[in-house]
């Protein structure tokens, strides 16, 4: 659907959003568009974001949100991508169409580079900025009941049925792992706003930094599950064994423990979320995608994922 919803955006519509961010759209260079429609442009003090996000995806308030999270973040000099006032000094605007509206946001375009090689020096560096993001919700108070982000428990987990009623053995499973996280304790020690998304595609290395973007999943959730989601990229797609995953896990915790201390069940907790990332990733494209229309390459990830799924097995033994 949001697909198609961007496919159809009128160019009035993108005028709108660019006129309200102090540029036009001549000057828009398109990055694609997933679950938003992200541009970049250039402005006196560098190169910009625009995003724009369908309602149907995320709410004109669950966008506040997060920008107002990041925005705390940076003022604690975590480094990551600055959210930008429009020309009417607002966080977003907000453009009208006929089903829905659009959400219209801008960031600072971190600049450097895409790293394709992961080593022991990168995990040192994410653990402690990871640590530090975490260890951020100690002083955060949201502006608004209305503008928080979203809890774990209204991600797609809680939605299997919904999502895949043909396939009863995965929500069964899916339905046992809701379970088990319901029992999780929680506290301001082991819980809150995460980003919920880092992997290569969502930071930049320049000048001995790594910079943190795209905020779009963060929610509420455990600590532990932010570091396994960035353990599962590193596993899925560095082909990662489980002699180097150990080597390398060991120096993203070094780096987080600089800071903030792994609960005593790290080691339990990190099992469990590398399999619920399995089962996000799982009902992610089953929602995204009909099956008729999935390449062949796909259909084969996703009876992967099922075949996992079903026998709880982990993406690597750790």
């Amino acid at each position: 659907m949001i697909k198609q919803v961007f496919q159809d955006l009128s160019g009035e519509v993108i005028e709108q959003a660019a006129q309200r961010y102090g540029t036009v759209p001549s000057k828009l260079q398109s990055l694609g568009a997933y679950e938003n429609l992200v541009f970049h442009f250039p402005a006196a003090t560098g190169r910009r974001i625009l995003r724009l996000t369908h309602s149907s995806h995320r709410t004109q308030n669950a966008v506040e949100a997060e920008l107002d999270w990041v925005r705390h973040l940076t003022q604690l000099k975590i480094p990551c991508a600055s959210p930008l006032p429009s020309t009417q000094n607002n966080l977003t605007e907000r453009i009208e169409l006929a089903s829905g509206y659009i959400t219209a946001s801008s960031f600072v375009r971190v600049p450097g580079e895409r790293l394709s090689v992961w080593n022991g020096s990168l995990l040192f560096y994410l653990g402690g900025l990871m640590a530090r993001m975490h260890l951020a919700n100690k002083s955060y108070l949201p502006r608004s009941t209305e503008i928080m982000r979203h809890r774990w428990s209204e991600e797609v987990l809680t939605r299997a049925q919904q999502i895949i009623p043909d396939e009863p053995s995965v929500v069964r499973k899916c339905e046992e792992m809701e379970c088990t996280l319901r029992k999780l304790p929680a506290s301001p020690d082991n819980f809150g706003l995460i980003h919920a998304d880092v992997h290569e595609g969502n930071f930049h290395a320049a000048d001995n930094q790594i910079k943190l973007f795209d905020f779009d999943d963060c929610h509420y959730s455990w600590f532990v599950n932010d570091i396994a989601i960035l353990m599962y990229e590193s596993l899925v797609k560095q082909q990662i064994n489980r002699e180097n995953f150990r080597a390398m896990f060991t120096c993203f915790a070094q780096g987080y423990q600089k800071h903030l201390p792994l609960p005593p069940d790290w080691l339990e907790q990190l099992q469990l979320f590398l399999r619920l990332r399995d089962i996000y990733v799982f009902l992610f494209f089953r929602s995204k995608f009909q099956s008729g229309v999935m390449s062949k390459k796909r259909k084969a990830h996703l009876a992967k994922l099922k075949a996992r799924i079903e026998q709880e097995r982990l993406v690597v033994p750790i």
